[in-house]
């Protein structure tokens, strides 16, 4: 296998090559193919890629973004710093239908699906911000704040669920997405596009 000249853009790259070799995309009616490996695992493998090209690459921005910061402690703009402050809906989620809503709760009981979760509070789809909903799924993926829906029958719906602070840094209660497998197919595609495109000439190892 080749090396990588540039790991945050070639490891997701990489993640969408591998991923649509094994399951085949119609864009247009989002229909898909799986290869008989998969074994009816598609959403188990789309979380596998999920995780390694949304985690990895939105901590290595965030590294990027402490780095940035000139004398005077302003952050200097790149690519990622302009599009997380973007609308979500007509950016990386156009197209795509999710649940954004918060839960102020703290006493929140973590092994119960957010759907039975008390207290919920919707956010409208088109006040959302790309660094919003990234780092939402960021945060669900890497500390395991995930819920399918049914269980144990095909999935239908996927939660991801992230801490909500306050300004003191306490916790206030969780901030929750809910989406199907075919629209986090798509917002994953959207990014690892974004990657490709933006930041395909960044050298930094």
């Amino acid at each position: 296998m080749a090396g990588y000249k540039n790991f945050t853009h070639d490891f997701p790259t990489r993640c969408l090559e591998m991923y649509k070799g094994l399951v085949d995309i119609d864009e247009e009616d989002n229909h898909i193919a799986t290869h008989e490996a998969l074994d009816g695992r598609e959403v188990t493998l789309l979380l596998a890629v999920a995780c390694s090209g949304i985690v990895i690459p939105i901590d290595r921005f965030q590294k990027l973004d402490i780095q940035s910061r000139g004398e005077d402690g302003k952050l200097k703009e790149n690519s990622w710093t302009r599009k997380e402050g973007k609308d979500f809906y007509t950016d990386l989620g156009e197209g795509i239908d999710l649940k954004f809503w918060t839960t102020k709760d703290p006493e929140i009981e973590l092994e119960k699906c957010p759907d039975r979760w008390k207290k919920k509070m919707p956010k409208p789809f088109n006040k959302l911000k790309n660094g919003e909903v990234m780092r939402l799924l960021r945060n669900g993926l890497a500390h395991g704040n995930l819920w399918t829906y049914p269980y144990p029958n095909v999935i239908d719906y996927i939660w991801f669920s992230s801490e909500w602070l306050d300004d003191e840094g306490e916790l206030k209660g969780y901030k929750t997405i809910k989406l199907s497998p075919n629209n986090l197919r798509q917002l994953v595609i959207n990014w690892f596009k974004f990657i490709q495109q933006e930041y395909a000439g960044n050298d930094t190892e």
